[in-house]
């Protein structure tokens, strides 16, 4: 077991835990090294594609490079860093022994740049009758106010899901904030 009973309590009562050290700095590196590889490779393409998600005002000179899809595809990196890491075990502490992975991006946030990620429920993104799903994140560099770190609204698993979509009812992967009263003071 990776996690104490107190981080799984913590866990199914808050509906997230923080977990430190889950890859080694040499992991890291790797990663990071890989990164770099991905901006490198945007630098050819001039619209998004299969595997690359661009910001506005991307270029060979200036790459600005949103978000690489399902990147355990493109390396297997990213694939065995699952098995490597501490990561898998940390699924099992969690969930069993009868994990999958479902899908993998990798989103960047460039210096002086970086899309929103608009307050949302991931389950809205993969519904499933088995709502046992887990997002893992793992975080590349130090995140910080200015960079756009991750905020949760503690117990929201316990809640409804609420709607992702406009009011033409197109999904638009995000909650009205405003309609349904969810910010930063939840």
């Amino acid at each position: 077991m990776i996690l104490s009973n107190d981080q799984i309590e913590f866990y199914n009562n808050e509906g997230y835990v923080l977990v430190e050290d889950v890859i080694s700095e040499d992991q890291l590196s790797a990663m990071i090294k890989i990164v770099d590889d991905f901006f490198e490779k945007s630098k050819a393409i001039k619209e998004n594609n299969n595997i690359f998600d661009l910001e506005e005002g991307h270029s060979t000179n200036n790459p600005r490079l949103k978000r690489v899809k399902q990147p355990h595809q493109h390396t297997p990196f990213f694939w065995d860093i699952l098995k490597e890491s501490k990561i898998e075990n940390i699924l099992i502490d969690l969930l069993g022994k009868d994990i999958s992975l479902k899908t993998s991006k990798l989103n960047t946030k460039a210096p002086g740049g970086g899309a929103a990620v608009e307050w949302h429920q991931d389950w809205a993104f993969y519904p499933h009758t088995n709502d046992d799903l887990i997002t893992v994140g793992i975080y590349l560099d130090d995140c910080f106010e200015k960079n756009g770190p991750l905020k949760i609204i503690k117990k929201s698993h316990k809640k409804k899901l609420y709607s992702h979509h406009n009011n033409e009812n197109y999904f638009v992967g995000k909650i009205d904030t405003k309609k349904n009263k969810i910010g930063t003071n939840n």
